[in-house]
């Protein structure tokens, strides 16, 4: 393997998750090094693993961290059940990098189109469980019928704070 490369590859992934706090898909690896193949991308990942500079889930996109990061495995949840307890423990994880401080971070898909804010349905939403929310920032609520709803005030069901949202543009498998 060319050392060279590898530092390469790790540090667009650095960079990457510095910049938009998720890890980047083998894809957009293959975008910012100048590679064309995933397979080669793959191998490198996997000697990067092996001398111990990341850690990767396999077969779950977006989830490289690197072993020196504040990254962290955020429980993807469902929206029906937002309980992450033993029984209900989360089959998904999202690789995240929150900026600031410690929080109890959970992640859901969108369960439908809000569109007055910029979310569409199935975009990742990270959010933090919390009881106190700051002004101007986006919460999580449920509406009259119980379900999850986005809202720009705090309303009196509001159980999380947005942090952030995550959309992926390539096509869904119905």
């Amino acid at each position: 393997m060319n050392q060279r490369r590898a530092e390469n590859i790790l540090k667009f992934i650095r960079d990457y998750i510095d910049q938009y706090h998720i890890s980047p898909s083998v894809r957009e690896i293959c975008e910012g090094v100048g590679l064309a193949s995933t397979s080669t991308i793959h191998r490198y990942l996997h000697q990067l693993e092996q001398d111990g500079k990341i850690n990767m889930t396999i077969g779950q996109n977006r989830s490289i961290v690197i072993s020196d990061s504040k990254n962290k495995k955020i429980p993807l949840l469902d929206p029906e059940n937002l309980d992450a307890s033993e029984e209900n423990a989360p089959k998904d994880y999202i690789t995240y990098h929150p900026p600031g401080r410690p929080r109890e971070l959970f992640a859901i898909y969108a369960p439908q189109d809000f569109p007055q804010m910029g979310i569409l349905k199935n975009d990742i939403l990270i959010a933090e469980k919390t009881q106190n929310f700051e002004e101007d920032k986006l919460t999580l609520f449920y509406d009259e019928e119980h379900h999850i709803a986005v809202s720009d005030d705090i309303p009196p069901s509001a159980f999380a704070m947005l942090i952030s949202v995550i959309r992926n543009y390539a096509k869904k498998k119905e």
